[in-house]
C-alpha cells in the first residue's frame, strides 16, 4: 500500500517477518484519494523485523508486510502528515 498524507509507525509485538519499503508497483489502484494498493513491490528494501522492532514508513512510500511462518503481529500508529495541498 501507499499513502500520500500519512506516516505510519509499525511496532512489532509478536512473531517476526519482513517488511518491504520503497520500490515500485506496476499495477497500482487508487482505492481512495491519496491511498493506493497494488502488488508486487519491486526493487524495495527488505527489513527483517522481530518483537520490539520499530519501523517508520514516511508518506508516499510503498510498503508490504510478509509474516514468517507462525505469523507477525504489529501495532500500526498512523500520523496525518499532509504532503498534498488541501
Amino acid at each position: 500500500e501507499w499513502h500520500a498524507n500519512l506516516t505510519q509507525l509499525y511496532i512489532v509485538v509478536g512473531g517476526s517477518g519482513t517488511i518491504l519499503l520503497g520500490g515500485e508497483v506496476e499495477k497500482a489502484t487508487e482505492i481512495s484519494s491519496g491511498e493506493r494498493r497494488g502488488q508486487p513491490v519491486k526493487s524495495g528494501t527488505a527489513y527483517k523485523v522481530k518483537v520490539g522492532d520499530l519501523l517508520l514508513i514516511p508518506p508516499t512510500t510503498w510498503h508490504q508486510s510478509q509474516p514468517d511462518p507462525g505469523g507477525m503481529t504489529y501495532v500500526n500508529v498512523t500520523i496525518a502528515t499532509r504532503t498534498t495541498p488541501p
